[in-house]
């Protein structure tokens, strides 16, 4: 079911378009590139670097594209950078009882500092939260681009789309705010790229309670138009013992970029015995519509064993405008399919500003 409703999701989101059609993993899907390419990490997410801050703020509508400083990518110094993500938030439910709910989830400032060519030290401060997220060493630029990174990080694992609230993410514990402490090395030889991480395995980048490390991994085949990977997690934590293993896949053509990822966690509590198994969904399509105008429509789901939990899934549905360089506008509307509890539908907005 699971599998079927993301398949369903990608037709729907070319059907779907207004006319014709073109968050982050989407923007790879859609040129065929390595995270590596636009971040500082090589596994994505968090401060980009020059490439990338060029390539974000050429996104805007073709009326203010004028407005663009090609000199100005963060770089202050030849040894220093700076970035920063701001997103203002409104949470609409729409169902009885009603609700709106203004947030800032996310205020990062990145401080990116590089003192000789083969090594950088990286921090991000999430100031709206008063939360440090990632903060490491990494050691890059080596043959085969090998790259070694150690400190609290963003454990590589499946598509990290940047909404925290899909199944892939939230019921997983690969959440942007789950962040662990630990060493990561990874290698991208070709069109393949491929990254393990052994950690403390502690959501939140705490301290070990324990003699057991995790280790997560992820890999992936990236061509122009076509990507294909999967991803692991072994994790013996004090209580649980974890499993986590899926795939993800990305497809890009004409002006629509299509992904998705399907996972299986399985769950031993240590001190019962007990298991059971958690699997979830995750389908995405996105349609260029102009310069600056972007359709998404979304598909997640998750089957959790949970007593009191069971089969739940929604869809979603809206636009990405970017008016400004380095502003982006979205509307989702988001539903639930069934009968599944999932709570009511909501309309997220939200204001990005980036650079």
């Amino acid at each position: 079911m699971i599998l079927l409703g993301c398949a369903l999701a990608f037709a729907s989101g070319v059907i779907l378009r207004p006319e014709r059609a073109r968050a982050v993993p989407y923007f790879a899907v859609m040129e065929g590139a390595k995270c590596s390419l636009c971040h500082v990490s090589p596994t994505g997410a968090g401060m980009r670097q020059e490439h990338g801050v060029g390539y974000y703020k050429k996104l805007s509508l073709e009326a203010t594209k004028d407005l663009i400083d090609d000199e100005f990518k963060g770089q202050l110094t030849k040894y220093f950078a700076v970035g920063a993500d701001f997103r203002f938030r409104h949470l609409a439910n729409v169902q009885t009882p009603t609700s709106n709910d203004f947030s800032v989830p996310q205020g990062s400032l990145y401080v990116r500092a590089m003192p000789i060519k083969y090594f950088t030290l990286y921090a991000d401060t999430d100031l709206a939260n008063l939360d440090s997220r990632e903060i490491f060493g990494l050691i890059h630029e080596l043959p085969y681009n090998l790259w070694v990174k150690f400190g609290r990080i963003n454990l590589p694992y499946g598509l990290r789309v940047p909404d925290d609230s899909s199944f892939i993410r939230s019921d997983l514990g690969f959440t942007f705010g789950s962040q662990d402490l630990g060493v990561e090395v990874g290698i991208e030889p070709g069109p393949f790229t491929f990254a393990v991480a052994y950690s403390n395995g502690i959501p939140g980048g705490n301290a070990d309670d324990n003699e057991q490390k995790a280790v997560t991994s992820s890999g992936a085949w990236i061509m122009r138009y076509f990507r294909l990977g999967a991803s692991f997690q072994w994790n013996d934590q004090s209580f649980n013992r974890l499993l986590t293993g899926g795939g993800f896949v990305g497809v890009h053509f004409w002006r629509v970029a299509v992904l998705g990822e399907f996972d299986i966690q399985n769950i031993h509590d240590k001190a019962t015995g007990a298991g059971r198994t958690v699997k979830v969904g995750y389908g995405e399509a996105d349609v260029r519509i102009i310069p600056g105008l972007v359709f998404k429509g979304t598909y997640d789901a998750v089957d959790d064993e949970l007593p009191g939990s069971g089969f739940h899934q929604r869809i979603g549905a809206g636009f990405e405008v970017y008016p400004l360089p380095y502003l982006e506008i979205s509307t989702i509307y988001r539903m639930r399919v069934g009968n599944g509890a999932l709570g009511q539908d909501q309309i997220f907005t939200q204001v990005h500003g980036y650079y």
